[in-house]
């Protein structure tokens, strides 16, 4: 695997952006629930503590989270006592 980079590619919002107390940045990002194969890859870069090279393009007039409101046959179906 020498010398070969595989490539995640998937679109994703912004949810947060912060500052900590030694000058590091942390960023948060919203993936679409389908895509658990790359959280998946995402954890295990976590847990092996590799280092990503970050590229990103703004996608104009696509919100993940709008695009998940409006897939009803995709949303959760559980529900409270109360309903």
């Amino acid at each position: 695997m020498a010398g070969k980079r595989d490539v995640l590619q998937f679109e994703a919002t912004v949810v947060q952006v912060k500052t900590t107390v030694d000058g590091g940045i942390h960023v948060t990002l919203a993936i679409p629930p389908e895509l658990t194969q790359i959280a998946k890859t995402l954890m295990d870069c976590k847990r092996s503590d590799l280092t990503l090279g970050m590229a990103a393009a703004v996608l104009k007039n696509r919100s993940i989270q709008h695009a998940i409101s409006e897939r009803k046959d995709k949303q959760s179906k559980w529900a409270t006592a109360e309903e």
